[in-house]
């Protein structure tokens, strides 16, 4: 399996937590978050994620917070450091964010993988975009843990 960072890219409250926690809160293998603290149970409201999740054989690091300015590059040097062979993290659509994402790429091997979730400011229910696009990191996750991407 190839070292995969996949980038969950948008703007500002555009769905990307929510998107990453249902693709956690997905699977049945239990959470771990930064502390060491295990849970199955993922929170639904707007707080970050950081932690790992073993799938198969595949670590995966998880970071939700993707602002500018909140440390990315620490949380994402951390999880390189503890091995993760996927890492899933938030970042916005440029600058900062996205030149963290990027040194990890570069730096660290690892290929980059752009995931854009769904977002309308015009539908009535953009938790329901959420979820979708939560199952659709785990079908990218998926088929990056079996060899297809």
């Amino acid at each position: 399996m190839k070292k995969t960072i996949i980038a969950v890219y948008g703007t500002s409250e555009s769905g990307k937590t929510q998107s990453i926690k249902q693709f956690v809160a997905n699977n049945s293998n239990p959470f771990i978050d930064i502390n060491g603290n295990i849970t199955t149970v993922i929170p639904t409201n707007s707080d970050d994620i950081y932690g790992t999740i073993q799938i198969g054989r595949a670590l995966v690091g998880i970071t939700s917070q993707g602002d500018p300015g909140t440390g990315l590059d620490q949380r994402l040097a951390y999880l390189v450091s503890i091995n993760c062979d996927i890492i899933i993290c938030a970042t916005r659509t440029k600058k900062q964010t996205v030149w963290d994402v990027n040194d990890v790429e570069r730096d660290h091997g690892y290929r980059k993988i752009r995931f854009g979730n769904f977002e309308s400011k015009a539908v009535i229910n953009q938790n329901r975009l959420n979820e979708i696009s939560g199952d659709g990191i785990e079908r990218v996750v998926d088929g990056v843990i079996n060899g297809q991407i």
